[in-house]
């Protein structure tokens, strides 16, 4: 707002009055619009850190999901290997077991045989 023109038949004193009403409002006004901009920057740099600490901690929930899923596949091949190996070594019997009738088998051949002759 500016200060109004001094007319002739406004004393000095009195247009020097009205000069620092002017002025003292205009510095009311300016540390009112300072201080509501102050204002409003710390509210918007509140809500950014809202949003980074939302970011931070959806990464960290999506770490410890990965995680999680880590964990499950690890888990689920070493079943798979357990179950490999389980069959392994049971195939691994089998065939000892069928290999030890078969010599069995053939001593009590070799024992009829024997003593039929």
């Amino acid at each position: 707002m500016s200060p109004p023109l001094r007319h002739d038949n406004v004393g000095t004193m009195d247009y020097v009055e009205i000069l620092c009403k002017y002025v003292f409002y205009d510095l009311v006004n300016t540390v009112t619009l300072l201080m509501y901009d102050l204002v409003n920057t710390i509210t918007l740099l509140t809500y950014d850190l809202e949003m980074w600490y939302d970011l931070v901690n959806t990464v960290t929930l999506l770490m410890y999901d990965l995680e999680m899923w880590y964990d499950l596949v690890n888990t689920v091949t070493l079943l798979m290997y357990d179950l490999v190996n389980t069959i392994t070594l049971l195939m691994y019997d089998l065939v000892n077991t069928i290999t030890l009738l078969m010599y069995d088998l053939e001593m009590w051949y070799d024992l009829v045989n024997t003593v039929t002759l």
